[in-house]
């Protein structure tokens, strides 16, 4: 329960917060009671779910043939990140984070995504 208080106390300041399915577990927050934060949640090759207030909706993973999750969370995150805070709605930001991803575990460790 301390947790849960800190994480009370602090998710009116957060315009988004981004975790997969087993951290988001571990808030243990409900979506509906935080209308001003948007909740994204990545669930791996499940893709991923965003909500906000009632609005919700998802995204699908791109399929790739899998060599490496490594740093695939990271990429997702780097995607969206950009994408959101550069005035982009959630689904294309989604969509940048899903792609980035997709391009990170189709090689053997996390690294920089070469140039086309």
């Amino acid at each position: 329960t301390e947790h849960r208080a800190l994480i009370s106390r602090f998710l009116p300041r957060f315009d988004v917060v981004l975790s997969n399915s087993e951290e988001f577990t571990a808030l243990d927050v409900t979506p509906a009671d935080h209308a001003d934060t948007t909740f994204v949640v990545t669930s791996g090759a499940s893709g991923a779910r965003w909500s906000r207030g009632a609005a919700s909706g998802g995204y699908p993973a791109i399929p790739v043939t899998v060599v490496d999750t490594v740093g695939a969370g990271d990429a997702f995150a780097a995607g969206f990140l950009a994408s959101w805070v550069s005035g982009m709605d959630v689904t294309p930001a989604l969509q940048a984070g899903h792609t980035l991803a997709a391009e990170c575990v189709t090689r053997v460790g996390a690294g920089p995504v070469p140039p086309d």
